[in-house]
């Protein structure tokens, strides 16, 4: 269900483009790629990202759509998680009207739910005129400014300072905070230039965005104990539950280097089939391809 209205009632949704999350043919090397060249950087963490999203901001997305009233709130109702604390839905005209339908009558309220199919399209568009905001704020400062989720990354080439980014911060926080939602003030950073500017887990540098050093180490490193002690002692050694989440713990690490560096993975990936083949682990276990 949640697929099908993905496909079929959110056709009218639109993508802010600063906004790199949940949209298809579109990666985090592609949201990180816009801060290659940077000398500072300011990033940012919106907490509870989804569960501020609640279902009247769902249900004006679809009635913006063109849905009626009602087809609007089933269709909000499907596509949210109830909450209690709620004494009265807020759409009161149609609970009333239609008290006699549980769904429609509890007193409780919605929010979107994280991985849910249609949450991603949905935060886009709830988070849409903050992009707008936040945007408007990069601009005038000739900053870059990207969104991917809730990570908000802002950069910039030019001139800056830590007073320019202590300000920086209170515009993204009261802008954030007139949308609805909340910054994560444990998770914001300045980063100056000389440091690492590590956006969504990747290095973006002067001319690229790359793997981050560590992150290779470990992969490689998990390859190297397979080969080297087995499959079954070393998925044991590390703690993991079973031999199958290992593998495909290990397939998607190498699928998430295949999109940063194609060349670095088919090297790893190649060498840890190998190593799966020289442990006996049986091919038809296997969930990914390799193409």
């Amino acid at each position: 269900m949640q697929r099908w209205i993905l496909d079929n009632a959110l056709g009218h949704v639109g993508f802010h483009s600063s906004s790199f999350a949940y949209r298809k043919g579109v990666s985090i090397v592609d949201c990180a790629h816009q801060h290659v060249g940077v000398r500072w950087m300011v990033k940012f963490d919106l907490q509870n990202y989804f569960g501020s999203i609640d279902e009247i901001s769902v249900f004006k997305i679809f009635r913006e759509g063109g849905y009626n009233n009602l087809v609007a709130l089933e269709l909000a109702r499907l596509c949210t998680r109830m909450l209690p604390g709620f004494p009265q839905h807020p759409l009161g005209s149609i609970r009333e009207r239609y008290s006699a339908i549980p769904a429609y009558a509890a007193g409780k309220h919605g929010v979107l739910p994280q991985g849910a199919p249609t949450s991603g399209a949905l935060a886009n568009t709830a988070t849409r005129k903050l992009d707008d905001q936040l945007s408007a704020i990069a601009a005038n400062s000739e900053l870059v400014y990207t969104r991917y989720s809730d990570d908000l990354t802002f950069s910039t080439g030019g001139n800056w300072n830590r007073a320019h980014s202590s300000a920086l911060t209170r515009a993204v926080e009261k802008a954030v905070v007139n949308a609805g939602f909340k910054i994560n003030a444990k998770k914001t950073r300045v980063v100056p230039p000389g440091a690492r500017h590590i956006v969504l887990g990747l290095l973006v540098d002067d001319e690229s965005v790359r793997l981050l050093p560590e992150f290779r180490r470990r992969l490689s490193g998990h390859v190297r104990g397979v080969e080297k002690f087995t499959l079954q002692a070393h998925a044991r050694s590390r703690n993991f539950r079973s031999l199958l989440s290992f593998v495909r713990f290990i397939d998607g690490h190498i699928a998430f280097a295949h999109g940063v560096d194609p060349l670095w993975a088919l090297t790893i990936r190649a060498r840890w089939n190998l190593a799966l083949e020289a442990s006996g682990y049986p091919i038809f276990a296997r969930t990914w391809s390799s193409e």
